[in-house]
């Protein structure tokens, strides 16, 4: 006949394996999501006639709107000093498309949308080997 403490003793090594289930997939559970905030996100200025690829990828984990604007705001303009104009970036379709690419599992592009006037802003010079025709 078992005693109370054998009881006891079940009950813990019970307790014990669920946590340990637990702690396992939770640990599981984050890897993915490191994983996942870690791939790389690309961005790419569009417009009907060609786009362009900017060379610096982002994580997802740092991908932010100051982030991806200021990726842009690193091409050299063909005025000095002026900082850049892209309609699209003021858009809720673009913070729409922004969001779903940080929360997303597959989505890696941002594309922004503009027209061929905006994109002549900037002086793309050095960038034309990322430069491809739709």
């Amino acid at each position: 006949m078992m005693e109370w403490w054998d009881y006891i003793g079940l009950v813990a090594s019970g307790l014990s394996l669920v946590t340990l289930f637990l702690t396992t997939r939770l640990w599981f559970r984050n890897q993915n999501e490191k994983a996942r905030l870690d791939k790389k996100v690309q961005i790419r200025l569009q417009s009907p006639t060609k786009k362009l690829e900017l060379p610096a990828e982002l994580r997802r984990k740092e991908t932010t709107r100051q982030e991806v604007l200021g990726r842009i705001g690193m091409i050299p303009m063909k005025t000095a000093g002026k900082r850049f104009e892209i309609q699209y970036t003021n858009t809720q379709e673009f913070f729409i498309r922004l969001n779903e690419v940080i929360d997303g599992q597959d989505d890696d592009l941002i594309i922004i949308i503009c027209t061929d006037k905006e994109l002549e802003q900037f002086n793309l010079a050095n960038f034309q080997h990322l430069i491809k025709p739709l």
